[in-house]
């Protein structure tokens, strides 16, 4: 599902001709589509050799270093009696040695002097800084650079000859991170009096991880582009959804903002035509439930005040915050517009509080939970 690109380890077989970083790169470009865009790779194989390389995509990349530190297992050929710059086919050949002497009895005993611990020489021709600066460059300007020595452990090294070619060897090693198959080959033949350098090179295996288990690039990409189209077609529908619910939303505020701006101007029109109206906001009634507040001043400010016991003639009709239940200021529903004495009459409490302090022409809004 796309769900699992969000972090996943994905077994990838890779083709000789890529680097690691083309694996890496042509994967990016489908998780990319997916959503996902961290890609990284458990250990660089070279250009020429092919096989296992697991690559960690999204939050699995913090698991790198897990598959890193594992054990690996290759596969390859190596030539007997030409050496080369790079300890493979990568250069030409630069250095010829006698390889017939060799038996195979001599090169299985060589083998075997290369498992355990040993120490390598990286080759000049690796991605190594050394003073900033990566080994191979150096190399490709035919300097030669001093490097240190690395210890790493071969668990086994085997070898057979070719039945068809004796000066090719096959082998299979097991060994730590950090080995070089190619400078082991180089070290093998110096150790049998010649010289050799690595022709073909395939990993097998990372920790438990086989190759057998990984995806090919073409295999991956027809198994995930009916997933991929699918994922697609959602995420437009869902962005199409999206941008028309926030063009609905925009609608709405925008007529919202209108509506406000209408009622703004008329507010401001109904001010300038009467600097006696105004708005406050609600003040809860000591001892009641009831909250009121002055929507237009009285327009004669020396008016007296109505005290209890004064003569009043009300206008009132209420609304129920909770329910938006209506009803007049008496208990008798459509009640008219009625005199009474203030603080005295049979009115709803509430109500007969909110009109004391009033003046003549005075407009209150009371507001009753």
């Amino acid at each position: 599902s796309p769900e699992c690109w969000q972090n996943m380890v994905l077994l990838m077989d890779k083709p000789k001709g890529w680097t690691s970083f083309d694996v890496v790169g042509k994967t990016r470009s489908m998780t990319r589509k997916f959503g996902v865009k961290k890609v990284g790779h458990c250990g660089t194989l070279d250009p020429d050799a092919t096989g296992l390389l697991i690559l960690c995509i999204g939050k699995a990349t913090k698991l790198v270093d897990n598959f890193v530190g594992m054990d690996k297992v290759y596969t390859g050929v190596m030539r007997l009696g030409e050496a080369t710059p790079s300890q493979d086919a990568a250069t030409p050949v630069e250095t010829f040695s006698q390889w017939e002497h060799v038996t195979d009895a001599q090169l299985a005993d060589a083998a075997r002097s290369f498992v355990g611990e040993i120490t390598q020489i990286p080759p000049m021709y690796s991605a190594i800084k050394v003073g900033g600066e990566r080994l191979y460059k150096a190399a490709r300007r035919g300097e030669v650079v001093e490097r240190k020595e690395r210890k790493v452990v071969v668990s086994s090294f085997t070898v057979e000859r070719d039945l068809g070619d004796a000066q090719f060897v096959k082998f299979k090693v097991e060994c730590s991170k950090g080995t070089y198959i190619r400078t082991l080959a180089h070290d093998l033949g110096a150790a049998l009096g010649s010289a050799a350098h690595l022709t073909a090179l395939r990993r097998e295996s990372i920790g438990e991880h086989l190759v057998g288990d990984a995806w090919t690039t073409g295999a991956l990409f027809e198994a995930c582009g009916p997933q991929l189209l699918e994922f697609q077609r959602v995420t437009k529908e869902e962005l199409a959804a999206k941008e028309l619910a926030t063009a609905e939303a925009e609608a709405i505020e925008t007529e919202s903002d209108e509506k406000n701006h209408d009622e703004k101007t008329l507010s401001d029109d109904d001010t300038s035509s009467s600097d006696s109206e105004s708005e406050s906001e609600f003040v809860q009634l000591p001892g009641y439930e009831t909250g009121v507040r002055t929507v237009t001043p009285a327009p004669d400010q020396s008016g007296k005040e109505v005290k209890k016991g004064s003569a009043v003639t009300v206008h009132a009709l209420g609304v129920v915050v909770e329910t938006g239940e209506k009803f007049w200021s008496t208990k008798d529903p459509g009640q008219q517009p009625f005199a009474y004495n203030a603080g005295i009459g049979q009115v709803i409490t509430g109500w007969d509080q909110a009109v004391m302090g009033m003046r003549v022409g005075e407009v209150r809004e009371a507001r009753i939970p």
